[in-house]
């Protein structure tokens, strides 16, 4: 592994605690365990953080759900023992030349899209961060570092970032989002900005970046370029491409102006990223029964990415969502889904206020109390051309370990479905 940039060697005498017993928690172990550093893991479902063990630790280090308020947060910013998030005190280990993605939306996306030209450019480099592989279990799991890293950082992560500093950064867009976390707007974008201020050569950002910054009245660094999105007219893929659709259009372009700096033409990317896929359960149109279409964008887990997904629609919409709030405005979001929607089918915690949101501004909805439920409401319901669209909106962790788990459930009901009707066609037919 690389030098580390920090002097832990006198650290080491006393374990590091280690906060939450999450993804996040075990790769730390795991990077600890390697290093010959002892730790203990604290959770508040398992073994709780005190002040004792606080006074028996050399460091803190917490996972990403911690938020800044939280009791064993303050305490330890209240002692002498040194604080660091999972990713940043892992980057300790990395060399300065990483690439470190963020945004409300879209950064899962542009990550693995800049992965994908590095390859066909013959590049070594590997994903590591909020997509669910922690920089400090890659780091636990590697031999060598000779790929460059691409790092993608929510903003639980950026908001104390005190060791890492990527050489580029990329803020796709900003929309209100996580405020039950960071409890105001301007929070939220400071904590974003923090990931800005702390790279060496270039940041860039989409227009929205540049539009929250002057409505807060936050000046961005003058290195910071703002991109343009592309517009839809002469888009240069194939008809009908992921990267085509309104909101992607947005990493398309962030990406083409990075590497325009490595001397790639604008017509060399459009023929590196021609055959760049989507990850799952971003929105894809996974299964059609008669006339209506199912679209699976369990990754939306806030309302602008369900908004730009209902934008991208075409003809009758059926909305399916809901989930665990964020701190967001429902009242807000149901008026701007009034255009796109014929009919809503809502479950989780804030389903009662969405119900109570949408009936308001004369949205058809029904609450539901399970996903299964939702999607034969929705199908029942569906008439000649309609589209199923299930775009959450919200966090998946009332019913659900993670939207990966919502997004599968979603296909298995919707594949279940198909099969059921199929099958009692071939019934009828007979």
């Amino acid at each position: 592994m690389v030098e580390v940039k920090m002097n832990w060697e006198k650290m080491r005498a006393k374990p590091a605690a280690i906060l939450g017993r999450g993804i996040s928690g075990r790769g730390l172990e795991n990077l600890l365990k390697r290093l010959n550093w002892n730790s203990w893991t604290f959770d508040e479902k398992g073994i709780p953080f005190s002040q004792s063990k606080l006074n028996d630790s050399s460091v803190v280090l917490s996972s990403p759900g911690f938020s800044p308020n939280h009791p064993w947060i303050r305490m330890t910013q209240e002692s002498n023992v040194p604080l660091y998030g999972e990713m940043d005190f892992a980057s300790s280990f990395i060399g300065n030349d990483s690439l470190a993605v963020t945004g409300t939306n879209g950064k899962t996306t542009l990550s693995y899209l800049l992965a994908h030209v590095m390859k066909h450019l013959g590049e070594k480099s590997v994903l590591v961060g909020n997509m669910g592989y922690p920089l400090s279990q890659y780091l636990a799991d590697t031999i060598s570092t000779n790929e460059r890293l691409v790092l993608e950082v929510s903003s639980f992560q950026t908001g104390n970032l005190q060791i890492l500093e990527p050489a580029y950064s990329f803020w796709t867009n900003f929309e209100d989002d996580h405020l039950d976390y960071h409890e105001s707007r301007r929070k939220y974008f400071l904590s974003k900005m923090r990931l800005l201020e702390r790279t060496r050569e270039t940041s860039w950002v989409g227009e929205s970046v540049r539009y929250g910054a002057r409505k807060l009245k936050i000046q961005l660094s003058p290195s910071v370029r703002v991109v343009h999105r592309r517009p839809s007219r002469n888009f240069p893929l194939s008809e009908g491409h992921f990267l085509s659709s309104f909101p992607q259009r947005e990493n398309y372009s962030i990406a083409e102006a990075y590497f325009r700096t490595r001397g790639v033409s604008p017509e060399e990317f459009a023929e590196l990223v021609e055959d760049f896929v989507p990850q799952p359960f971003r929105l894809r149109q996974i299964a059609q029964i008669q006339e209506t279409s199912f679209w699976n964008d369990s990754k939306a887990t806030n309302l602008s990415a369900t908004l730009a997904a209902c934008r991208s629609m075409k003809g009758r919409t059926i909305w399916i969502g809901g989930g665990k709030s964020k701190g967001t405005q429902v009242d807000q979001f149901a008026i701007g889904m009034k255009d796109y929607l014929d009919q809503a089918f809502v479950i989780g915690e804030v389903s009662d206020e969405l119900y109570s949101s949408f009936t308001h501004n004369g949205i058809p909805v029904s609450r539901c109390r399970s996903l299964p439920e939702a999607v034969e409401g929705a199908y029942l319901a569906s008439k000649s051309k309609t589209n199923v669209l299930f775009s959450p909106g919200f966090a998946s962790f009332d019913q659900f370990q993670n939207y990966e788990d919502r997004g599968n459930l979603f296909n298995q009901v919707v594949f279940d479905l198909k099969k059921k009707t199929r099958m009692s066609t071939q019934v009828e037919s007979n």
